[in-house]
């Protein structure tokens, strides 16, 4: 999570080994008290002092967890504030419950230390508005580190484009798939790119939704390049589930362009519909994203 620009008094955390690349935890010394902050009696437990995260829920106090969370230090005390957003995020999904009630996150060591974790699991205790705490372990297992956001050390909302004959994947050989003629020098001359350098896209509801970008002719049907980037690559006041993906749909019909093979030669110029699709799972009043350097070709 973002911090807020309170600073956080200096306060005694247990020793934290971080492994496995997705920050698995070693055994804590054990003891009352040894999380971290001052403790107070509030009437619910020991409460700590509240961290250097942002309270995202609007006109509320700050983070203070209350009851007995574990031997753990608070998310902000170990990962950057992208990956506690972003751990906050994956914690609410689990636990079935809106991300704005989620008040506090602390990282607790591996209760079974001794066991390969093959799963790379950060262990969590989770406060939510009401002061219950619930335990979450956020499994990371294979490429997911670099494929979802509660998994990388420095968060970013997955981008989606099918690339074309000029980037990676679009040809990829498909069993029994048929070579694809290259493209006819009057075609290319007949073709028109599509480029936006800029766009703001305001957050206004929930949801799927997908925004008709514009349109493009391609050259015997055949993508020779598409991209797009966002200008900040994790937004803490719009939450994505799942990736922004670059659709690109021809006119008259048929799926998404995913592959030069499967799609096949078109005589002539063929004219598809570009098209920004996603879906938000939670976003702040005046949200927007900012998407640079579209290009399809």
């Amino acid at each position: 999570m973002k911090t807020s620009g309170r600073r956080s008094l200096w306060l005694p955390i247990v020793t934290l080994a971080i492994l496995a690349g997705c920050a698995r935890l070693a055994a804590a010394p054990s003891g009352a008290g040894a999380g971290v902050g001052a403790a107070t009696d509030t009437g619910l437990g020991t409460a700590a002092e509240p961290s250097a995260m942002k309270d995202y829920a609007d006109g509320s106090p700050g983070f203070t967890p209350h009851g007995e969370l574990g031997n753990g230090a608070m998310c902000a005390v170990v990962f950057s504030p992208d990956r506690c957003d972003a751990l906050a995020i994956a914690a609410s999904e689990d636990l079935a419950v809106p991300f704005e009630r989620v008040r506090a996150i602390q990282v607790l060591p591996n209760p079974n230390p001794d066991q390969m974790d093959f799963a790379h699991r950060t262990f969590l205790a989770v406060t939510l508005d009401d002061g219950t705490a619930h335990s979450v372990a956020i499994s990371c297992p294979g490429i997911a580190g670099g494929s979802e956001p509660k998994c990388m050390w420095e968060p970013k909302v997955p981008i989606g484009a099918p690339g074309g004959l000029d980037r990676c994947c679009y040809t990829d050989w498909p069993e029994g798939a048929t070579p694809v003629p290259p493209a006819d020098p009057a075609a290319i001359a007949q073709s028109r790119a599509l480029r936006v350098p800029r766009l703001v896209i305001p957050i206004t509801a929930l949801g799927q939704q997908s925004i008709v970008v514009g349109s493009a002719l391609l050259p015997n049907g055949l993508l020779r390049d598409s991209a797009i980037e966002i200008t900040d690559p994790w937004p803490t006041d719009v939450h994505f589930t799942g990736a922004i993906l670059l659709e690109i749909r021809p006119v008259d019909g048929g799926p998404p362009l995913a592959n030069v093979y499967e799609h096949g030669w078109r005589p002539g110029v063929e004219e598809v519909d570009v098209t920004l699709t996603f879906s938000v799972s939670w976003f702040k009043p005046g949200a927007s994203i900012t998407i640079v350097n579209l290009v399809v070709r």
